[in-house]
């Protein structure tokens, strides 16, 4: 399979991003650790807060990630930043407003791992 774009197009994307985002990275690692440690928690609106750091986390990487440097090398980026676009307007809706959707750690090693 043909990509539209080299090697190096693909990791100067990865340059481009790394520089113009700042700490962001931390921030959005720290956000997705609070999400996994809430799954482990046992307070009733953990799901609608889990729900909401993933919908942030799916805006963030259609947005700036597929839509502001992606599509720089690949134009089939815009169809794969709407897709991350649609699963967090979704994850928002039924996930944070509506409180439809469960996250639970199970309770064993492989989750402990994982």
């Amino acid at each position: 399979m043909q990509l539209p774009f080299t090697l190096e197009q693909f990791l100067d994307v990865f340059r481009r991003y790394n520089e113009s985002v700042g700490i962001a990275p931390i921030a959005l690692t720290l956000l997705g650790a609070a999400a996994a440690g809430l799954a482990w928690s046992l307070h009733a609106w953990r799901h609608r807060v889990i729900a909401a750091i993933l919908a942030l986390l799916s805006l963030w990487t259609g947005v700036e990630y597929h839509w502001a440097f992606f599509t720089k090398i690949n134009p089939a980026a815009w169809f794969f930043g709407a897709l991350f676009v649609a699963q967090a307007a979704l994850l928002a809706v039924y996930g944070g407003m509506r409180g439809l959707l469960v996250f639970t750690a199970r309770r064993n090693g492989v989750a402990v791992v994982g």
